[in-house]
C-alpha cells in the first residue's frame, strides 16, 4: 500500500483538502452545537421534566363548572371514551387521568414549636407526568411514609403571606423535604396515621400529589365502595398554544388549563430555531463533503492512465480505490474530533451562562453530541467509499 500511495497521491492539492476540512468543520459543529444544545436545554423547555423553565407541553382538561353543578354532589368526571377520545386527538402525544382520594384526610405538622393543621386532599397522576424527581415515587405499606409533591406556588404563599403575616419562619425546599407531615386518613370504618414527607416541587400541576400505587392503596382501603370518574385529564403536547386544542375544548365544553399562549409560542419557536439552526449544519457539511468528493474525483481524472495501467497489471478496482476512501474518511474523522473539541469548549461557556440563569440547570455528558458524531461520520465515509469505487469500475469497464 506504502508504494501504491506514493505513485497515486500526486496532483493532490493541500489547499483544496483544507478547504474541505474548514468547511467541513463548520458544518459539523453546527450540527454538533445544536443537537448538544438542545439536549442541554431540553429540560428548561419542558421536554425533561423536573426544572423546566418553560413546561409548557402539557395541558390539563376539566369540565366547565355551571351553574347546574350546585344541585350536584359531586362534578360528573370523564368516561372511559371521552378519555380515549382525547388521546386520539392529532395534538395529544398521550394523555393522563387525575385520581382523586375518596376519603378524608388531614394533615399536621410541628414548625417551631406552633402546631399547625389543615383538612388535605390528594390526587395521582402517571408518573410520566409528574415534573419532579420521582426516584422516592413510591409507597410501601409497611413504612407507611407517603411520598408528596405540592405546587411549589404552595410553598412561596407560606412563605410570603401566612409566614410573613403569623411571625413564622420562612422554610426552603430542603427544609421542606426534611419535615415530616402527620396524615390521619379516615374513611370506610377505617382511620390511620401516616406519615408523609415533601420528595419535590411541581411548576406544572396545581394539586397535592402522591404516587398512584398509594392512591390505588388508599382508596380500596378507606373507600372500597368508591368508583368516582376522573374530573381532570393532562394531555401532553408538542405545542399547547395549538388553536386545535382551544377548539376541541370548546366544543365539548371543557376548561383547559396551561402556560399562556405567549409561553408557548416562545418554546415552539425555540424548537423550530433549534431545527432550522440544524438543517443550516447539515446543508453546510453536506455541501463541504460534495467540494471533497469533487477534489477526490479529479484527482481520480488525474491519474486515470495510471489507475488504468495498475488494473492490467493485476490491481482490483477495489483496492486502488483504498488510498483515496482512505485519505476521505482520514480528513473525515480528524474534523469530527476537532468538531468535539470546539464543542467542548463552547459547551463550558453556554452552560455556565444558563447555570446563572436557571440554578437548577444540571446539563448531563455529551453523549448526544457524540453519537451525532460518529453517526455524521459514518454517513460520509459510506458516500466517499460509494462514489470512489464506482468511480474506479467505470475506469476498469471503460477500459
Amino acid at each position: 500500500m506504502p508504494i501504491l500511495w506514493r505513485l497515486l497521491r500526486r496532483h493532490i492539492s493541500a489547499a483544496q483538502l483544507c478547504g474541505f476540512g474548514v468547511a467541513h468543520l463548520v458544518g459539523t459543529l453546527i450540527v454538533l452545537l445544536t443537537v448538544q444544545a438542545y439536549a442541554d436545554l431540553a429540560p428548561l423547555l419542558g421536554s425533561g421534566g423536573g426544572d423546566a423553565a418553560f413546561a409548557t407541553d402539557h395541558v390539563v382538561l376539566s369540565r366547565r363548572v355551571g351553574a347546574s353543578a350546585l344541585l350536584r354532589s359531586k362534578q360528573k368526571g370523564f368516561s372511559a371514551e371521552e378519555i380515549n377520545e382525547v388521546a386520539t386527538q392529532p395534538w395529544c402525544r398521550a394523555v393522563g387521568a387525575f385520581t382523586a382520594s375518596q376519603y378524608e384526610v388531614s394533615a399536621s405538622i410541628d414548625l417551631g414549636g406552633a402546631q399547625m393543621g389543615t383538612a388535605l386532599f390528594f390526587e395521582s397522576v402517571p408518573s410520566r407526568f409528574v415534573d419532579a424527581d420521582t426516584s422516592a415515587w413510591h409507597f410501601n405499606p409497611a413504612t407507611a411514609t407517603v411520598p408528596i409533591v405540592v405546587p411549589r406556588t404552595y410553598l412561596a404563599l407560606y412563605n410570603f403571606g401566612f409566614a410573613a403575616s403569623r411571625s413564622l419562619p420562612q422554610l426552603s425546599e430542603g427544609v421542606v423535604g426534611l419535615a415530616s407531615l402527620r396524615l390521619h386518613l379516615r374513611g370506610g370504618g377505617q382511620s390511620d396515621l401516616l406519615t408523609g414527607r415533601v420528595v419535590g416541587f411541581s411548576d406544572r400541576l396545581n394539586t397535592i400529589l402522591v404516587p398512584h400505587d398509594f392512591m390505588a392503596w388508599s382508596n380500596a382501603r378507606y373507600a372500597p365502595d368508591a368508583n368516582a370518574q376522573p374530573t381532570r385529564l393532562i394531555a401532553e403536547t408538542a405545542n399547547p398554544a395549538d388553536p386545535r386544542i382551544a377548539r376541541f375544548c370548546q366544543r365539548r365544553g371543557y376548561d383547559v388549563e396551561g402556560p399562556s399562549e405567549a409561553a408557548g409560542r416562545m418554546t415552539h419557536f425555540l424548537r423550530l430555531a433549534a431545527v432550522g439552526v440544524g438543517a443550516v449544519g447539515v446543508v453546510v457539511s453536506a455541501l463541504s463533503l460534495y467540494i471533497l468528493l469533487l477534489s477526490i474525483y479529479l484527482l481520480v481524472e488525474k491519474n486515470a492512465h495510471k489507475l488504468r495501467t495498475l488494473m492490467l497489471l493485476g490491481y482490483a478496482p477495489r483496492r486502488l480505490a483504498r488510498p483515496y476512501v482512505g485519505l476521505a474518511a482520514t480528513l473525515s474523522a480528524l474534523v469530527a474530533v476537532a468538531a468535539l473539541g470546539l464543542l467542548w469548549l463552547v459547551r463550558l461557556g453556554y452552560a455556565e451562562w444558563i447555570w446563572r440563569v436557571f440554578p437548577r440547570f444540571a446539563p448531563g455528558g455529551m453523549w448526544p453530541a457524540v453519537v451525532a458524531a460518529v453517526v455524521l461520520l459514518g454517513v460520509a465515509v459510506a458516500i466517499e467509499a460509494a462514489v470512489v469505487r464506482r468511480r474506479m469500475t467505470k475506469i476498469w469497464f471503460d477500459e
